[in-house]
C-alpha cells in the first residue's frame, strides 16, 4: 500500500522520489518494505534508529515501547542532521 500511494504521487504531480527513511521499528513490522522501494520505485530507502541523540531516560521509554510516532520521527530527523 505504502509503494503503490508512493508511486501514484510521484505520477500525480511528476515528481521522482529518490530516498525514503524509514524507522528501525517500520523496517521490522514490515520487512518487505524497504526492498520494495527499491525493486519497484527505484527509491533508495534508509532505514534509521530513533533515540541516537536522546538520554538514558528517554531510551527506556523507547524500550517500553512509550514513544509516539512523533517523537519517534523527531528523533530520526534530529539524527539525520549530525
Amino acid at each position: 500500500m505504502i509503494v503503490s500511494q508512493l508511486k501514484n504521487y510521484s505520477e500525480e504531480h511528476c515528481f521522482k522520489i529518490i530516498g525514503c527513511g524509514i524507522c528501525q521499528n517500520l523496517a521490522k513490522l514490515s520487512p518487505e518494505l524497504a526492498p520494495a522501494l527499491w525493486k519497484e520505485l527505484d527509491v533508495i530507502p534508509f532505514v534509521l534508529e530513533p533515540g541516537v541523540d536522546v538520554d538514558n531516560e528517554e531510551k527506556q521509554r523507547i524500550a517500553e515501547g512509550e514513544w509516539s510516532v512523533d517523537e519517534e520521527a523527531d528523533s530520526v530527523v534530529r539524527y539525520t542532521q549530525y
